[in-house]
């Protein structure tokens, strides 16, 4: 039996392997302009075969997105709990003792 989340705290585990924030075109343009300035250079600069890496917006070490209140449209859709949340979570060893 699964246990239930209820939140996001000290996980990012749906963020560990997606490389940048997976944007729409027109969200892009809904973005501030440093920011979206900002993830325009970042994107740039990834490696794109290279998808085991966490989205450049996650900090790894806070475990929190450094654009929360911008971050893309599916991600503030993303059901926590969801299947996937929890085969991220146990992929990533998240919550784990």
């Amino acid at each position: 039996m699964q246990l239930p989340i209820l939140d996001c705290n000290d996980c990012g585990a749906c963020c560990m392997e997606i490389s940048s924030p997976p944007f729409l075109p027109d969200e892009l343009n809904e973005l501030p302009v440093d920011l979206r300035e900002d993830y325009l250079a970042q994107c740039e600069k990834i490696e794109w075969d290279d998808d085991e890496r966490p989205c450049f917006w996650f900090d790894v070490e806070s475990k929190r997105c450094r654009h929360y209140e911008n971050r893309p449209e599916v991600c503030q859709e993303f059901e926590v709990g969801c299947d996937a949340c929890h085969g991220w979570r146990e992929q990533f060893k998240v919550g784990e003792a």
